[in-house]
């Protein structure tokens, strides 16, 4: 899964009362899945128990209806295992309509990215990124060779 284009699974895992304390992987078994209750966030909230401590994840999504499908979904996997989780498959929620008919699953919608819908959007950092880039080598370019 992804959000502007970056991963979003596994969640990176904060220790619920120890702010200073994170661990980052598919591990620990999940305890709860809460969509966030802000109407203008798009996000869900993990809670999972790991060598008996809590964290919480949280994953960001671009759209509402799939971030809502993946709570709905999380919530009927409560008490199991986060790395077992990771090979659920999400061929039955909005916007997983993969053209070449293939399972789906939260590890694998990363890589799967490009083959399930085509893009809509450029990150207008990547554009501006390159933008700049261009003019600098144009720049560097004048300078040393028109001289």
């Amino acid at each position: 899964m992804q959000h502007t284009g970056t991963r979003n699974w596994p969640p990176v895992w904060r220790e619920r009362y120890d702010r200073k304390k994170w661990l980052q992987g598919e591990i620990g078994v999940l305890t709860k899945a809460v969509e966030d209750p802000d109407p203008t966030l798009v996000r869900c909230y993990l809670y999972i128990t790991y060598e008996n401590e809590p964290y919480i994840g949280t994953l960001l999504f671009d759209d509402r209806a799939f971030c809502s499908a993946i709570v709905d979904l999380l919530k009927t996997h409560v008490g199991e295992q986060i790395e077992k989780i990771g090979d659920l498959d999400l061929s039955h929620t909005p916007r997983a309509k993969s053209r070449r008919g293939s399972t789906l699953t939260l590890r694998a919608w990363n890589f799967a990215w490009p083959l399930i819908e085509p893009v809509y959007y450029m990150d207008i950092d990547l554009i501006l990124g390159i933008v700049v880039g261009c003019a600098i080598v144009a720049a560097l370019w004048m300078i040393l060779f028109l001289q």
